[in-house]
């Protein structure tokens, strides 16, 4: 509610029974409905806009516009699929989370949408830490009760206006204390008046692999069609000209692996 107070919407003025859709754009998706305490118990519904899952596609630019939810949420790949279906309800806001928003993205949902787009900087281990705010760069930290420090390769703090290693301590999480939790992530920690700013984040760019068909996968599938081998540690990697390597323990039987990744994508898989 608070970033979305600082980009000029207030929550108080949402009329719709559903508060919000989470959409996400998978060949599989987890989905549920829900409600948001927070919001006047409104609903909340998590729903995959991918064909797949639809009765007919046509379904799903009617159930956005029959329901009319005053925020949608995603990250920068369901996000950017969304913005190709032809429903013409207009929420209040659009939020995007998970992956970096690039500036081409923003500038296709601001057109697409016409409200503000409001870029999320979170984990799943801390929630929100930061949002973008009009007219500012960065993300302006979130939870007063989240201690941040950008730390270098000695644990320790550099100064404001230094690249480091973002960490954070605290949170609003009593079940996962936190301290001193390397996120992984890099940017900058700037002071701008009373707030503070992450800046020139260096976080998880959106990752998608490409089938000899010409589908897009979203990194998530090939996480679902993995699921089925007893793998401890691997990595998948697209090469320009479609073919795959993948990396695995030298003690895995790839046979089975290789026959799936092939049959999917329809590139050689090397191991």
């Amino acid at each position: 509610k608070k970033a979305l107070a600082w980009n000029g919407v207030n929550t108080d003025d949402f009329k719709s029974d559903l508060a919000i859709i989470l959409a996400g754009y998978q060949e599989k998706c987890f989905t549920y409905a829900s409600i948001s305490p927070y919001l006047n118990n409104k609903g909340l519904v998590k729903l995959n806009f991918h064909p797949n899952d639809w009765h007919d596609p046509d379904d799903r630019h009617q159930y956005i516009d029959n329901n009319k939810p005053d925020l949608i949420s995603g990250d920068p790949i369901s996000l950017g699929a969304l913005a190709k279906i032809p429903f013409s309800h207009q929420p209040k806001a659009i939020l995007t989370t998970s992956m970096t928003l690039l500036s081409g993205c923003k500038q296709v949902l601001n057109q697409r949408f016409g409200c503000p787009i409001i870029d999320l900087y979170s984990l799943n281990e801390i929630g929100p830490v930061g949002c973008s705010v009009p007219r500012r760069k960065g993300f302006k930290l979130l939870q007063p009760n989240l201690y941040v420090e950008i730390l270098d390769t000695n644990d320790t703090p550099v100064a404001p206006g230094q690249l480091g290693e973002i960490t954070v301590t605290g949170g609003f999480n009593h079940y996962l204390p936190l301290l001193r939790y390397r996120t992984g992530d890099f940017g900058r920690l700037e002071q701008e008046g009373n707030d503070w700013f992450i800046k020139d984040l260096e976080g998880r760019p959106p990752v998608q692999f490409k089938t000899s068909k010409g589908v897009w996968l979203n990194n998530v599938d090939v996480t679902h069609l993995l699921q089925a081998f007893p793998l401890t540690q691997f990595s998948l990697h697209q090469h320009i000209d479609g073919k795959l390597t993948v990396k695995v323990l030298k003690t895995t039987n790839t046979d089975e692996l290789v026959r799936a990744l092939t049959q999917k994508f329809g590139y050689p898989v090397e191991v």
